[in-house]
């Protein structure tokens, strides 16, 4: 007879599964994509199913995982775009000295249709495609404790891999791809907290690091697109784009700086070694 204790349901417990992942995007996408909220929504929904297919590797082959993936990345990044300017929007709207007009013709820009004609086509398509899949699959089929527990411990080690090579002058690509590889653990971390409770505190933790790399991301972008901002455009004056710069790149110093005092407090407390414990 097994008794009911409080660690026997958690061992009983299974990670989140694939089909449930596919169910949420397939109810987002229903939503009304022309509010930013709703496609925020959709596109963290959109992370969080191309997690799922990285830690089922038991619950479909491999081709048919990489199919469910690409179809989820191929919806999110049809309004990569469209997101990237709603930043820029949300942002200025804090920086001194800016034209009236040139705020307006930012944020009206920001308010246009999220996603091209073809693109919404494109999305239709691989919604089609996910509904196929999610027909052929089990609603309980997920993967087995021990099968998501490698899979995760071994996105750790190339995860801290990667940081390890991290230095303060590092580029602003090598810091972007941190960035997504810090988010992808972050989602697939969420997917067994029921199993591994002592998960919780590790995607705190990796969400504070997101969170200093993502700002980071937001001053390169707004740099750049201020540096290819015409003198005009969107009633842009020069003045206008001088203090966009100024303001972007001071963003850009102070998020390498919180980077360097985290990744320090991180090798300090051999954080590699706790994200891996929480699996056991």
């Amino acid at each position: 007879m097994t008794v009911d204790t409080k660690a026997t349901r958690r061992t009983q417990r299974q990670p989140r599964s694939l089909a449930a992942a596919i169910d949420d995007l397939l109810k987002r996408a229903e939503a009304d994509l022309g509010q930013e909220e709703t496609v925020h929504d959709l596109r963290v929904t959109c992370r969080r199913l191309e997690a799922a297919t990285r830690v089922s590797p038991s619950v479909l082959p491999e081709k048919r995982l990489r199919k469910v993936r690409r179809a989820a990345q191929a919806i999110r990044r049809a309004f990569d775009e469209a997101r990237d300017l709603e930043v820029i929007a949300a942002e200025l709207s804090a920086v001194a000295g800016l034209s009236a007009s040139f705020l307006e013709g930012v944020t009206m820009a920001a308010a246009a249709p999220r996603a091209a004609t073809s693109a919404r086509k494109r999305i239709e398509r691989e919604l089609e495609r996910l509904t196929t899949v999610r027909r052929s699959l089990d609603g309980n089929a997920t993967p087995s404790r021990a099968a998501y527990a490698l899979a995760v411990r071994t996105h750790i080690a190339a995860f801290f891999d990667e940081l390890d090579r991290l230095l303060p002058e590092s580029t602003d690509d090598a810091l972007h791809e941190a960035r997504i590889s810090a988010k992808r653990l972050r989602y697939e971390m969420e997917i067994g907290r029921a199993v591994f409770p002592r998960l919780v505190t590790q995607v705190k933790r990796i969400k504070r690091l997101q969170d200093v790399l993502g700002r980071h991301q937001d001053a390169f972008v707004g740099l750049r697109w201020a540096e290819a901002l015409a003198e005009g455009e969107m009633s842009a004056t020069a003045s206008d784009r001088a203090a966009v710069m100024r303001h972007y790149a001071a963003l850009h110093r102070g998020q390498r700086s919180q980077l360097r005092r985290l990744l320090a407090g991180w090798r300090e407390a051999e954080m590699r070694g706790r994200m891996t414990r929480a699996l056991t």
